[in-house]
């Protein structure tokens, strides 16, 4: 690549579908003939594409069908093949109990054998054991010769250029070195370090074959290729890969005793991968513009680019000869991905190590994006997420230190911005989407939300516990800066009314909500440790509960400005001449014009507390209401107003059926299914109005009555005239605010029918 052919973000984006390398099944061929198939759809409306898919689908449907055929046939052959096995087991054993009854015979025969020989003729056996220690040396003599032929054969064939030539040679070397092993243990070091002397020859000569080859197909790819289209090339690679792995089995088992295969694999990754180490160095160091520390983005696309279209191939030389060698827990894929993980991370750390990364919050706070945005791609496509991560070189302290300077600086810039916006206040949804938000969540609160999941995925892929860590502390701080700006904000709001008073309820709610939501999912779960879980948890709940006693806090603002706003209506209200209130005629009452004012204002607040509040909190802030307004009609009407019948009737009226109307008509225009004349402090209202609204006879003979019983007695008469949660003493301080009711308590009990 040149300066002009700089790989940029958005062209990574456009890219097409990658080749995934084969898991050594037809499988996976199936999968990428589909992707392909899939790709070059020539399709320009969503008609055609569901037609298209529907064929591929009815295609596959057939297969599945046939697929499904060929297994009940093979379940039908099943009983059959069972029985043949059985069959086959009976033989077996049968065979087993043969061989050993004859191998018990054999060893009694050689015992007689010897036993005769000793006694017979024990010169015989001092015979035999001379020719075998005669032949014995013969073999070690030929296995001599036969190592010093190989060894010449293997010097013999690098000259040649034979590939498989050198490969059959040097396999055969190999095997004869288990030979000399057993027969020449004394030799055989000997043997393995000439042959480690020759293996470095034909390492060298393989490496330059593999270079050549690999420059013939301008290997590494940064587009898309037919591998198919190589057939004869990469045949020829699997085959210098086969030789280079054989002679780096042989240096490393000459260096270490352990694990040499896999330390031999390693080698070979690396030497494959060696023409892309090549040009990535060529091409992002030095003085070449496409190593532009201003663009760190070329270097780490590049490394996307050939981990997309170059990884295929590379899995194709490699892993088959792992898989002959019987190389466990190496993987072709894995170590290439490894690789240019390895070369990202060093160009990484070289570009945060210098001055001008040093100096420039800019370029650093560019890196970091970029190699995050790295690490989301290398998820999008497959490419091992989660494992050998670039972004180690970030979890340095010096680096972690000055990251998080410029999180928390960046975040707290982010939230200014938020609380200054002008639709800060509005819905997060428009008209048209209100209904799926039953939280009304403003857009300051949503946005903030939005900067807490955006600070914990950039802190996700982090492979160090410990900056994880500091990434859950610098969301928990910024959680705790956010609810202390929002309390600032309503602390200089002019009305609990008025905007944005309940937006902020609204924004605590669902905060509080939230935290304790994901907090346990999200932040708690990225902590290693139980000591440091426990900690981080108990400073999320700390949160939540100060996201609640804020969200009490105002609403007892709200609750406290309705009281007040009441207690001038309610004292109007008790002014009225209760005590002369004429008796009406029939279909004729309604309610006080006194009244009004106050069944205004009630309804207006319920009003604006539905549309105002989100629905959770509406339910807690009408019952809060509620109990305000039985208290402030207790307080300031009830329980200091004289009354006859007909002024507690109309008041009885008033409440009864003008105020728990209204209230129960905003109640249904929300999810509530609460009823106003069920609520507690109501109930106490309406009774008590139901005890001063008795006629004068009734009122008289319940005053006379309660004088004359006990508590239970008279809390069961007051029960069943249906007057609850009003006790003895409570009723006759009632009866005593009738003026119209004057009872000589020296006689004796009025008997008056009710």
């Amino acid at each position: 690549i040149g300066p002009s052919d700089a790989p940029s973000v958005t062209a990574t984006r456009t890219m097409s579908s990658p080749q995934k390398p084969s898991k050594s099944s037809s499988d996976n061929d199936e999968l990428d003939r589909l992707r392909v198939r899939l790709r070059t759809l020539a399709v320009t409306t969503p008609e055609e594409l569901f037609k298209e898919l529907g064929m591929i689908r009815a295609e596959y449907d057939a297969k599945a069908s046939m697929v499904e055929k060929q297994l009940a046939a093979v379940e039908e052959r099943l009983p059959a093949l069972q029985e043949r096995l059985r069959k086959k087991k009976s033989e077996m054993k049968k065979i087993k109990t043969d061989i050993l009854a004859q191998r018990a015979d054999y060893k009694l025969h050689v015992k007689k054998v010897h036993d005769f020989a000793a006694q017979h003729c024990p010169d015989v056996i001092d015979r035999l054991s001379s020719i075998n220690e005669k032949m014995a040396r013969i073999d070690k003599l030929k296995c001599e010769e036969r190592a010093g032929e190989l060894i010449d054969n293997c010097s013999i064939a690098i000259p040649v250029n034979e590939v498989d030539g050198i490969l059959y040679t040097l396999e055969t070397a190999i095997d004869h070195k288990k030979t000399m092993q057993q027969i020449c243990a004394d030799t055989a070091p000997a043997y393995g370090s000439r042959l480690a002397e020759v293996a470095s020859n034909i390492e060298a000569w393989a490496s330059k074959q593999l270079k050549q080859v690999l420059e013939s197909i301008s290997w590494p790819w940064s587009d898309p290729q037919d591998e198919r289209a190589y057939k004869a090339e990469v045949g020829e690679l699997r085959k210098i890969v086969a030789v280079l792995y054989l002679a780096l089995t042989l240096i490393v088992d000459a260096e270490v005793d352990d694990d040499n295969a896999a330390a031999a694999a390693d080698r070979l990754a690396a030497s494959v991968f060696e023409r892309v180490a090549v040009r990535f160095r060529f091409h992002f160091y030095g003085s070449m513009k496409t190593a532009d520390p201003a663009h760190p983005e070329w270097f780490l696309t590049q490394l996307i680019l050939w981990m997309r279209h170059s990884l295929v191939l590379y899995s194709m030389v490699v892993q088959p000869v792992l898989e002959k060698r019987h190389v466990v827990g190496v993987s072709a894929h894995d170590s290439f991905v490894r690789l240019c993980c390895e070369l990202g991370r060093e160009k990484a750390a070289a570009l945060l190590d210098s001055n001008e990364y040093r100096q420039d919050l800019t370029l650093f706070s560019t890196v970091i994006d970029e190699l995050i945005s790295f690490e989301e791609q290398r998820e999008d496509w497959e490419l091992c997420p989660g494992r050998f991560s670039i972004l180690e070189v970030l979890c340095e302290e010096e680096v972690r230190n000055r990251w998080l300077m410029v999180e928390n600086v960046a975040c707290s810039a982010r939230v200014d911005d938020i609380l200054c916006s002008e639709s800060r206040w509005n819905r997060r949804f428009v008209d048209t989407l209100s209904d799926v938000d039953p939280l009304l969540v403003c857009e300051a609160a949503d946005a903030f939300v939005s900067l807490l999941l955006c600070v914990r995925g950039r802190a996700r892929p982090l492979p160090c516990p410990i900056t994880r860590r500091l990434f859950v502390d610098l969301q928990v701080l910024l959680i705790d800066d956010f609810r202390s700006r929002l309390v600032d904000v309503a602390s200089r709001s002019e009305s609990p009314w008025e905007t944005p008073f309940p937006q902020i309820m609204n924004a605590m709610w669902y905060m509080e909500k939230s935290i304790e939501e994901w907090g346990e999912a999200e932040l708690i779960s990225s902590i290693e440790g139980e000591t440091e879980r426990a900690d981080v948890r108990s400073k999320l709940m700390e949160s939540v509960k100060m996201y609640r006693h804020v969200w009490e806090q105002r609403a007892g603002d709200v609750v406290r400005s309705f009281r007040s706003q009441l207690k001038a209506f309610a004292q109007n209200y008790a002014s009225q001449n209760w005590r002369g209130v004429t008796r009406l005629r029939a279909g004729e009452r309604e309610i006080s014009s006194a009244f009004c004012p106050l069944l205004l204002r009630v309804r207006t607040a319920l009003t604006d507390t539905t549309e105002k509040m989100c629905a959770p909190a509406v339910i807690i802030m009408f019952r809060r209401m509620l109990e305000v307004v039985a208290e402030i009609l207790m307080e300031h009407v009830i329980t200091l107003v004289h009354f006859n019948a007909e002024g507690a009737d109309q008041m009885s009226f008033d409440v009864s059926v003008g105020l728990v109307s209204v209230v129960n008509s905003v109640l249904e225009r929300t999810e509530a299914t609460m009823r106003v004349e069920h609520e507690k402090a109501m109930v106490k209202v309406l009774s008590c109005l139901r005890v001063l609204s008795l006629s004068v006879p009734n009122a008289m003979l319940l005053q006379e009555e309660l004088e004359a019983s006990g508590d239970d007695e008279a809390e069961e008469k007051l029960m069943a005239m249906k007057i609850h949660l009003v006790d003895k003493a409570q009723a006759l301080s009632l009866l005593n605010r009738r003026s119209d009711i004057k009872l000589n308590t020296r006689r004796g009990p009025v008997k008056i029918g009710m």
